[in-house]
């Protein structure tokens, strides 16, 4: 072939006239690269349309994708529309405008409680202003309420292969329109199911690439039932009650540290998110408030 034959398949394939960056490898993130809520029998989460009409075709196209996977039991509420993007605890909110001549389609922004090593809250922003069809409004808010149920990236090359899932960066998003098997498969790791929670939580799992052999467990699976045990009142099984008074002290302790916060107002927390959004320069930042909170930032960039 020609040489301008090479450069113009080149630029049909990935906007580049150098056809090596169609071939440039994926390196799929693990699940020690996603953030995550705090659920362990699958997930169920609020996520808050405060959109324009305009995009309500979109989110709601996107909330049953994302819940083709039995990780995710996604509820909707519709909002007052609030380009601000407010969060509130215990929610995803996702919001739209047109916010200028950013260096982002779309932006997510989580808070963690790194106590727990689990999401507070989080936000999606997608941008009107570089909304050039239907195709890109699906891929954006696919891709960016992947990031609020805590998926990273699968690739932030926009240029060479297209993964066929929307966490893929990509300048043709005709072709990434919905999560994929491997985000779905994922967010099974991340939360297990209501039919077979995880043994162990995860932020107590090694991270990829340690061994796990000692955990003797897959955490996608039922812990092993465990045969009654007698006691001083009659064989009576207090286990399953201790269990609950437990989770229950731990849900108050969760409780009284978020009402007691780090020293700084819920107001003060969203105009920190708001600083670190707008000084962000890489596809994800992380920024730690105090020894309570985190911030973290993903977008998808415009390509260069």
């Amino acid at each position: 072939l020609g040489i301008g034959v090479i450069v113009g398949l080149s630029l049909i394939l990935t906007g580049r006239a150098n056809p090596v960056s169609y071939f440039v490898p994926v390196d799929p993130p693990g699940k020690s690269e996603a953030n995550r809520w705090d659920a362990t029998a699958g997930l169920t989460l609020m996520v808050e349309n405060a959109c324009t009409d305009d995009w309500n075709p979109f989110f709601e196209a996107s909330i049953k994708a994302w819940n083709e996977t039995d990780a995710l039991n996604l509820k909707t509420s519709r909002v007052s529309v609030d380009p601000q993007c407010s969060p509130r605890n215990g929610r995803l909110k996702v919001c739209n405008s047109d916010y200028g001549d950013t260096p982002w389609h779309g932006i997510n922004i989580i808070l963690i409680d790194k106590f727990e090593g689990t999401i507070v809250h989080s936000t999606s922003q997608l941008n009107d202003r570089f909304m050039d069809d239907d195709a890109d409004r699906t891929y954006l808010m696919c891709h960016e309420n992947g990031h609020g149920f805590g998926l990273p990236h699968t690739d932030e090359d926009h240029f060479n292969r297209d993964r066929g899932d929307c966490m893929d960066y990509t300048i043709r998003t005709r072709n990434n329109q919905v999560p994929g098997r491997f985000n779905l498969d994922l967010l099974v790791q991340l939360y297990g199911t209501p039919a077979k929670p995880l043994a162990v939580d995860p932020k107590t799992l090694p991270k990829d690439g340690e061994a796990v052999a000692s955990t003797g467990s897959d955490p996608t699976q039922p812990p092993p039932q465990q045969p009654p045990t007698n006691n001083n009142n009659g064989g009576n099984n207090n286990g399953g009650n201790k269990d609950k008074e437990d989770k229950k002290e731990k849900d108050k302790e969760k409780d009284r540290r978020l009402d007691q916060g780090s020293g700084m107002s819920d107001a003060d927390i969203v105009a920190l998110e708001r600083e670190v959004a707008m000084e962000c320069e890489d596809e994800f930042c992380i920024v730690d408030v105090d020894d309570q909170f985190r911030i973290l930032i993903n977008q998808f960039l415009r390509a260069p």
